[in-house]
């Protein structure tokens, strides 16, 4: 493969993974809503976390796990996950996100991690159709 096919093939992986992302992490938040009805004041606290983990998540994506494999990436994802969860949390006053609330969704989010990772590394490594 060259570099200009990999180079597409890549982006094209990324832009699904970002999908898949941007839905994914918008369910696991809204069932963390559910389940602590107090965790986001209104939509918006969400809509940017989500948009944030998603970014960094491509970019980490495209980046680590090509190179690292699966597990590495998802071990310092968690740490990454952990820190954007609790910190935009910060920008709403009256978001109740704690660091342990952040810890336990971030564990939820880390099982979509690892089967994106997987999805990730599967579709690198298998030529366009």
């Amino acid at each position: 493969m060259t570099v200009t096919a990999h180079r597409a093939r890549l982006a094209e992986v990324s832009l699904r993974n970002a999908i898949a992302k941007l839905v994914l992490f918008s369910l696991v938040l809204s069932a963390a809503r559910v389940l602590w009805p107090d965790l986001y004041p209104s939509a918006w606290p969400l809509v940017l976390t989500v948009l944030v983990l998603t970014v960094t998540g491509v970019i980490g994506d495209a980046t680590l796990v090509v190179r690292y494999g699966n597990v590495p990436p998802l071990l310092i994802g968690f740490f990454g996950m952990t820190a954007i969860l609790w910190g935009v949390a910060r920008l709403w006053p009256a978001t109740h996100m704690t660091l342990e609330r952040a810890v336990t969704v971030t564990l939820a989010l880390g099982v979509v991690e690892f089967f994106l990772h997987r999805y990730v590394l599967s579709a690198i490594r298998t030529p366009a159709r």
